[in-house]
């Protein structure tokens, strides 16, 4: 967390949330090597170790704003796959610590007090009037799950980074004659003039049996049928494996009075909070409470609003200011307390309402101290039914025999193809490591014994491949409707061309859009000004781009977006760039600085690997993230 991201980027809030730095190197280490893989090791930089807790709670605050801007959750294969999560995330930790060891070889450093005076200084937890507003704070460590002194520690080692960074970049710096070009090729806007063909003016005749006939041959590799594959599927899932662990009542009265507290219901507070300068403004704020103003009014004169103040319904532990959490549950309900000094704010406080806890009896929990017991006692389970599947596999029963006596999962699927689905499209069954069984059944042979796969969840998996039924050309006949489709669509955008090139011709001797659109049922459209990378619905980005090289008056065609149809146009206007402004300058200087900084940054960051040994441990990574080796 480089302050100087934090100055020129988003902010703590977002470099939290995303991890450690927001830079991405081109490779995934300088001088990584892949020996000696520890169990709790990440990866070595120098002196400096990154374990695997640190990788997964960066894993899992950059998961959590994948998924927030997505929608849904990826799984870690996808992550990897689609986003390369797990390079971005160890070059993210890797570039920390290198340059940590930096700083400490440095002697760099910042006492606690700088550190807290910081935080306080910080706008992102300031009010309306300015004040640090300690309830921001709180919220936001709720939300991304620090706690407040591990909060503290992060500020720290950013600020004693940004100590050596920020003399690193003091004196970056681009011209103005840069500036000045940049703004002016951002400033262009051109209008272009555009005519869109309709493809259902392409009058298509019907294809003749010879017509198809020759479409299909020339195409034939476009009609085969997948490869499928008989395979029978044994699972010793984790799932599996708990349901036979046997708890008795003994068990279940044990582990309930050794974690009873864990499904307590701990007393809940709502609780408001006012933020006050010192003692002397916190006892003048109470005796105006007491007096009979409310504690809302109070706050509102000193410019807190509502939201401010407002704690919610919290536990003690979810209180962050130890000392602040300890006098707010010695309350009443209704009862405004001293004022109290935190480790980061004075304040006051009220509680609005106490719900109180309540420990649940044994009768009630009877089914979660089940579930627990069983999962501490999983793995052995699954080692134990592992050696029961290998020794009746010896004993030559078939997997399905196997599974009804161990009461395991077993799937029998007469097709699937390599994505996993069977022949009407369906996945052939549910199960998160469908893709490890597909990939295994493709790699075997029929008769062959397969290699045991290892399963997500920690259980195991046998396929036995049955048959295979080989890629097959599917017949005219079968495919005809398919086939016919194909020519029409050929044929439509050959139609589609000749027409775009025949009116191109036109508009190039002369005629104007609305003449040549005439002529053809159209009509002549314009859009409107725009510049570099604005989003047209009109114009693909890849269109836009071209507008850009094009002369004025010069008309070109072009594909629609959707592939269907042919759009003429042509530059109607180019606007010059205005002179740019102060503002403009000012934030053209702004992007540019930190695109300058941040590949310096990068470079430096190079260097601090080369100079220090970078080791990585790539199954450690995938380990930590749930990917077995099989999924690679």
């Amino acid at each position: 967390m480089l302050d100087v991201l934090r100055r020129n980027a988003s902010g703590w809030i977002a470099k939290i949330l995303i991890g450690l730095l927001v830079l991405s190197f081109a490779v995934w280490g300088v001088a990584d090597m892949i020996t000696g893989v520890g169990r709790s090791t990440i990866a070595t930089v120098g002196p400096a170790t990154i374990t695997t807790p640190e990788f997964q709670r960066s894993y899992q605050n950059a998961m959590d704003v994948i998924a927030q801007r997505f929608g849904r959750r990826f799984t870690p294969d996808e992550a990897k796959r689609l986003f390369g999560i797990d390079k971005e995330i160890v070059n993210q930790l890797v570039a920390a610590a290198a340059i940590d060891n930096e700083t400490r070889k440095l002697n760099l450093g910042i006492t606690n007090e700088a550190v807290v005076a910081e935080v306080q200084k910080d706008p992102t937890f300031r009010d309306s009037n300015g004040a640090f507003n300690a309830t921001a704070l709180d919220r936001l460590l709720q939300r991304i799950g620090y706690s407040q002194d591990q909060y503290l520690e992060e500020r720290r080692k950013d600020t004693v980074r940004g100590q050596l960074t920020d003399a690193l970049l003091e004196n970056v710096e681009p011209s103005e004659s840069l500036l000045k070009l940049m703004a002016s090729y951002a400033g262009e806007t051109r209008v272009v003039r555009y005519l869109t063909l309709d493809p259902n003016s392409a009058k298509v005749s019907a294809p003749t049996d010879a017509d198809i006939e020759k479409t299909y041959e020339k195409n034939k590799t476009r009609f085969m049928t997948p490869e499928y594959r008989k395979v029978e599927v044994l699972m010793l899932t984790a799932a599996d494996a708990r349901k036979q662990i046997p708890v008795t009542d003994a068990q279940l009265k044990t582990a309930y009075d050794r974690d009873k507290h864990l499904f307590a219901v701990p007393e809940k507070r709502h609780i408001l909070q006012l933020p006050v300068k010192d003692e002397a403004d916190g006892k003048k704020a109470r005796e105006e409470i007491l007096a009979g103003k409310s504690f809302e009014d109070v706050a509102k004169e000193r410019g807190a609003k509502a939201s401010d103040i407002d704690l919610g319904a919290l536990t003690e532990t979810a209180m962050l200011d130890k000392k602040i959490a300890k006098a707010a549950f010695a309350l009443q309900e209704g009862q405004v307390s001293e004022v109290i000094k935190g480790d980061l704010t004075t304040v006051l406080l009220l509680v609005k309402k106490i719900t109180p806890g309540n420990q649940p009896k044994l009768d009630e929990i009877k089914g979660k101290l089940r579930d627990r017991i069983r999962r501490v006692h999983t793995n052995d389970e699954v080692r134990k039914l592992l050696d029961s599947v290998d020794d009746n596999r010896l004993a030559g029963k078939s997997l399905k025999d196997i599974a009804a006596s161990l009461k395991l999962t077993f799937h029998a699927v007469d097709a699937l193809d390599r994505t996993g689905k069977t022949p009407d499209g369906k996945p052939a069954f549910k199960s998160n490591d469908l893709a490890r069984v597909v990939q295994t059944a493709f790699r075997g042979e029929v008769g062959v014994d397969n290699q045991v796969i290892e399963l997500s969840d920690g259980g195991y998996a046998w396929v036995n491949l049955v048959a295979v039924t080989p890629p097959r050309q599917k017949t005219l006949e079968e495919v005809r409707d398919e086939v016919k489709a194909m020519w029409e669509e050929s044929k439509r955008r050959e139609a589609m061309r000749k027409l775009s090139d025949e009116l191109l011709a036109r508009l190039k001797k002369g005629e104007s859009f609305e003449d040549v659109a005439k002529s053809v049922g159209g009509e002549a459209k314009a859009t409107p000004a725009f510049k570099r990378g604005d989003e047209l619905p009109q114009l693909s980005q890849g269109v836009v781009t071209r507008v850009f090289a094009l002369p004025k008056d010069d008309p070109i065609a072009v594909d629609t977006g959707d592939g269907k149809s042919r759009m003429l146009l042509e530059v109607a206007e180019i606007k010059p760039p205005p002179e740019p402004t102060a503002e403009a300058l000012k934030k053209t200087k702004a992007a540019v600085l930190q695109q300058m900084r941040g590949d310096i940054l990068a470079q430096y960051v190079a260097e601090l690997r080369e100079e220090q040994g970078v080791t990585i441990h790539r199954q450690v990574v995938d380990r930590t993230m749930g990917i077995s080796p099989d999924a690679q």
